[in-house]
C-alpha cells in the first residue's frame, strides 16, 4: 500500500509492506549444525519475508526548464523492514536516487517518454548497493495507427503518469532462523559419538569409548592426552577437523565444520601411540608421540590391515635416541595415505617419514614431509615387494630420499626427489 504527491518541482512518496500466506520458506541449503557439548545441533534454514515500509522526498534540479519535457530529479529517503521470526535482523538504511527523464521523444509518438535513472543503498545485512536502470514507454496510439493523437498533456499532468515507485524488490532475510534438533547420525547413516576430554579419565577410559562406539563415527572435540597404545576399532572413522555431514531423526541433513583436534602421547617412553583396524578411517586430527627412551616412536601402526585411510592430519613423531617414525602402513592392502603433514625427527638416529614395504595397492598422495635428524633421513621405506597405486602424486618433502631394497611396482610423485 502506497501514497504520493507529485507537483512540478517536490515529491513526496511512501510505501508499507506486509507479507500475506507463507512468510517462512525452509531451504535445506541453509542448514546450520553447531558442535554444543556432546551432540551436534541442527537448526533449519528458512528464507522469511519481511514486513515493512519506506518514503522518499524529491525535488527537481533546475537544470531544464519545467515545461520542457526534459525533467532531472533528486530523491533521499531511508527504509525499515522487520520479522517476527527470532534472529532475523532489521533491514534498514538510506536511500538515494536519481531519475533523468525525456518526454515527447522526437521522431516517436505522443506520449511517449524514455527515463534512466541511478539507485543506492546501504543497511548492515546486506551492504551497499547500486541500481541502474532505463526504461521506454510506448502509449498504446502507437498500434491503433495513431501517431499524433489530438490530446496535449500539461506539465503537471504528465506528472500524474509518472510510474509508481516501489522497493526495487522483495526484502527477505535468509538463515538459520527455524526449529533446531540434535544429530543422531551422520549423512551416510553412521551413528555419532561425541568424545571429549572431560569425559576421558585416561587412555583405558578412551579405549573403552572406542569400542562401545564400534563401527561408526566418533568425533573427538578437544585434545586427550595419552599414556598407552590407542586402539581404534576396524571400521570406525575417526575424525578430529573439518566438514562432518549430520541428520537428525526427522530428516535435516546439515555440515558441521570443526577446528583440528588431538591426540597426544605423554608417556615418553611409549613406541606405537596408535593401532588401527581394518577399513578405518582417521581424518583431521593432530596425532604426536615423543619418545627418550632409546627405542623407535611410531606415531599411526595401520600393520597388515586392509582399507584404512590417512588423511588431512598432522603426525608428529620424535625418537630422541631411537629414531621416528610417522606412518607404519607395511604389508597393508589399498591404504591410502593422503593429504597429510608428517613430520618425524631424532637426536642422531633415523627419522623416517613412512615404513611402506609389502604394501600391496597403497595410494600415497599430496602429503609434506618433513625431517629432522643428524641421522639418516628416509622419506619413505620399502624394505620389501610393494605395489603403488597411480594416484599417488603431489607428495613434498624438505629433503631426505626414498629408500626401497626391492623396487616397487609403480612410483610415489614427489617434486622434489624421485620415488624410488
Amino acid at each position: 500500500m502506497g501514497a504520493e504527491l507529485l507537483g512540478q518541482d517536490w515529491d513526496v512518496r511512501v510505501n508499507a509492506y506486509q507479507p500475506i500466506g507463507e512468510k517462512n520458506k525452509s531451504v535445506d541449503a541453509l542448514n546450520t549444525a553447531t558442535l554444543t557439548g556432546s551432540s551436534f545441533t541442527v537448526t533449519q534454514g528458512e528464507e522469511v519475508a519481511m514486513q515493512g515500509f519506506d518514503g522518499e522526498v524529491g525535488y527537481r534540479l533546475p537544470v531544464f526548464d519545467v515545461d520542457s519535457g526534459t525533467n532531472l530529479r533528486a530523491y533521499a529517503g531511508g527504509y525499515h523492514f522487520s520479522s517476527d521470526t527470532n534472529g532475523v535482523d532489521d533491514v534498514q538504511g538510506p536511500r538515494l536516487r536519481l531519475d533523468l527523464t525525456f518526454d515527447e521523444l522526437p521522431f516517436a509518438w505522443k506520449g511517449s517518454r524514455f527515463s534512466v535513472g541511478a539507485e543506492w543503498q546501504k543497511d548492515d545485512p546486506r551492504g551497499s548497493q547500486g541500481f541502474v536502470s532505463a526504461r521506454l514507454r510506448i502509449p498504446f496510439s502507437a498500434f491503433t495507427g495513431d501517431k499524433n493523437p489530438s490530446k496535449t498533456l500539461t506539465t503537471q499532468e504528465r506528472r500524474m503518469m509518472d510510474p509508481i515507485v516501489r522497493d526495487i524488490d522483495v526484502v527477505t532475510q535468509a538463515g538459520a532462523y527455524g526449529r533446531s534438533e540434535t544429530a543422531t547420525e551422520t549423512t551416510d547413516g553412521q551413528t555419532i559419538t561425541i568424545v571429549n576430554s572431560a569425559g576421558i579419565a585416561d587412555t583405558a577410559a578412551l579405549n573403552t569409548a572406542l569400542t562401545n562406539a564400534g563401527a561408526n563415527t566418533v568425533i573427538v572435540t578437544d585434545r586427550i592426552d595419552t599414556t598407552a597404545l590407542v586402539i581404534v576399532p576396524a571400521g570406525q572413522t575417526l575424525i578430529g577437523s573439518g566438514a562432518v555431514g549430520v541428520r537428525t531423526p526427522s530428516g535435516m541433513n546439515a555440515t558441521a565444520k570443526k577446528k583440528k583436534s588431538a591426540l597426544a602421547a605423554t608417556d615418553t617412553s611409549l613406541s606405537y601411540m596408535m593401532n588401527i583396524g581394518n577399513n578405518t578411517h582417521i581424518k583431521g586430527m593432530n596425532l604426536s608421540n615423543s619418545n627418550s627412551d632409546g627405542t623407535g616412536t611410531y606415531v599411526v601402526n595401520a600393520q597388515t590391515m586392509s582399507g584404512v585411510v590417512i588423511e588431512n592430519s598432522t603426525i608428529t613423531s620424535f625418537g630422541a635416541t631411537g629414531g621416528g617414525v610417522g606412518v607404519d602402513v607395511r604389508n597393508t592392502t589399498n591404504a591410502i595415505v593422503r593429504n597429510n603433514t608428517i613430520t618425524a625427527s631424532s637426536n642422531n638416529a633415523g627419522a623416517v617419514g613412512m615404513l611402506i614395504n609389502g604394501a600391496s595397492n597403497a595410494t600415497i598422495a599430496d602429503n609434506n614431509f618433513s625431517l629432522s635428524t643428524s641421522g639418516p633421513k628416509t622419506v619413505i621405506s620399502g624394505n620389501g615387494t610393494t605395489s603403488i597405486h597411480a594416484g599417488s602424486t603431489g607428495n613434498t618433502t624438505d629433503g631426505g630420499i626414498c629408500s626401497f631394497t626391492v623396487a616397487p611396482t609403480g612410483s610415489i610423485g614427489f617434486s622434489t626427489i624421485t620415488c624410488p
